[in-house]
């Protein structure tokens, strides 16, 4: 009987992890349709509104680092960082 009891147990157990992953995904899916239909307004709100425009661009611009992201914001490549020189090597001898 005890064996019955714990095979019993583990079905359970694999019901209720295919029920969670189930709504996990549902969570997941209802999350993306939510951004999708933000970013739909906000940007039909930016092709209104230049001043918005310059905010969000500059918002993008600072969130944004893949060039393929950029690319798709009409965006310029990030500049890149400037190496730090070590003291005393610099060319006008600090």
């Amino acid at each position: 009987m005890p064996n019955h009891a714990f095979t019993r147990l583990q079905q359970k157990r694999a019901r209720l992890e295919s029920e969670l992953s189930a709504l996990r995904a549902l969570e997941e899916e209802e999350e993306q349709r939510k951004a999708l239909i933000v970013g739909r307004a906000v940007l039909a709100h930016a092709a209104a509104d230049p001043t918005f425009r310059e905010t969000l661009d500059s918002i993008l611009s600072r969130a944004l680092s893949r060039k393929r992201e950029r690319k798709l914001f009409d965006l310029p490549a990030p500049p890149r960082p400037q190496r730090a020189v070590p003291a005393g090597t610099a060319p006008d001898g600090g």
